[in-house]
């Protein structure tokens, strides 16, 4: 992926908004944004190859950390 990404600040956008706007940029390229809940309140998350998405999920699960694609 060699196309930065360029953030459009917009009327009272929450950040899952904002981040949900990335993963759809990102999903043109074969990638997603994962969100991870590491129980703060932090906005934590990946960018993974789409193909390996399950997987990736399925390993966080075992090591005790959530992921989604959905915001948490």
């Amino acid at each position: 992926m060699k196309e930065p990404y360029v953030y459009v600040r917009e009327d009272a956008s929450s950040m899952p908004e904002v981040l949900d706007k990335f993963d759809q940029w990102l999903a043109q390229f074969g990638k997603r944004y994962l969100h991870l809940d590491c129980t703060g309140d932090n906005y934590e998350g990946v960018v993974v190859d789409t193909e390996r998405l399950e997987e990736i999920i399925e390993l966080a699960g075992r090591a005790g950390i959530k992921a989604s694609l959905e915001s948490f």
